[in-house]
Order: C-alpha cells, then sequence, then structure tokens
C-alpha cells in the first residue's frame, strides 16, 4: 500500500491522487487500531506471564518436593515458558517490522517532496495539497502491551537480559 501510493504520487499526481492516498492511509491506521485493541491486553499479560513463569520455574527448582511431582511442574512450566516466550518474540518482531514499515514511509514521503521539487511540471495549488498532505499523514503505528511498553527489538534485549541476569543471580544463591 505504502510503495503503491508513492509510485502514484510520484506518476500521476493530481488531486484525486492525493486524495485516494489519503484515503488509504487512514484506512490503513483503522486496521491498525483494530490490531492494536485486540492485541494490546494480550500482548501485556503475556509479557507478565514471561517472568512468572521463570519465577515458577525458579520457585520449583528450589523447592523440596519429591522428584515425580517436580519433574512434572516442571516440565510443564517449560512447556509453557517456551510457548509463552516464542509467541512474544514473534509478535515483537512482527511489531518491529511495523516500525520499519513507519520509517520507510518517512523515507518515501521525502523522497515525493525531491521528485516534485525537481519536476516542477505541477501546478501551484496541486503542489501545496501534497504538501499538506505529507505533513498530516503521518504513521505512527507501534505495537503496545497496553500502552505499558511498545514492542520493538530493544524491548527484547532488555527482556533477556533482565532474565539472564535474574538467572545468573538465583545461580549463586
Amino acid at each position: 500500500m505504502i510503495l503503491e501510493t508513492h509510485h502514484n504520487l510520484l506518476t500521476a499526481m493530481s488531486h484525486e491522487t492525493i486524495e485516494k492516498s489519503m484515503s488509504l492511509i487512514i484506512e490503513a491506521t483503522k486496521v491498525y487500531r483494530l490490531i492494536e485493541d485486540g492485541l494490546s491486553l494480550g500482548t501485556f499479560l503475556m509479557y507478565v506471564f514471561v517472568f512468572i513463569n521463570f519465577l515458577n520455574l525458579v520457585a520449583i527448582s528450589v523447592s523440596n518436593f519429591s522428584d515425580t511431582v517436580v519433574a512434572l511442574r516442571i516440565i510443564s512450566f517449560i512447556i509453557v515458558f517456551a510457548w509463552t516466550i516464542g509467541c512474544f518474540f514473534h509478535l515483537t518482531l512482527k511489531g518491529s517490522r511495523l516500525v520499519d514499515v513507519c520509517n520507510l514511509w518517512k523515507n518515501l514521503k521525502q523522497d515525493i517532496i525531491k521528485e516534485c521539487i525537481h519536476k516542477q511540471a505541477y501546478s501551484s495549488e496541486v503542489v501545496s495539497h501534497l504538501l499538506l498532505f505529507l505533513e498530516t499523514a503521518e504513521l505512527n503505528l507501534v505495537y503496545t502491551g497496553w500502552g505499558m511498553f511498545e514492542l520493538n527489538r530493544s524491548l527484547l534485549l532488555s527482556m533477556v537480559g533482565a532474565i539472564i541476569s535474574y538467572s545468573v543471580l538465583i545461580i549463586t544463591l
């Protein structure tokens, strides 16, 4: 959609093309909002669940249960922990791709302005509408965990760092 909008604005710039491009941006934002509203709370709970499962695994490893009970609990919690980490990792990578798309749109907007200035074949009214469109057509789409954090690559690094730090701390105790 973004590349199509970029191509249309470079090849056939008119009031209709600008209007169509704006409607595409609005539709993309609406779809993003629907997805964000559906995933936001689940993402937050998944993040919390990762740490709860990690702490539960640590608690099991230091408790004095019988060997069969401990083995079953450890296996079940490792499976749930791995599943939760995998889903959270997958969602975070998808959130990072969304950030990359927003950055691509920023670069494409600059390219549209540069090409428009080089061509100088458009009326001032079309150029002013284009500049107004490019100023208002911001894509700031970021998946969040219920507004508490943003899903991006740096979140993964901090999460892995916290888990490793707590693991080392607990192992040394």
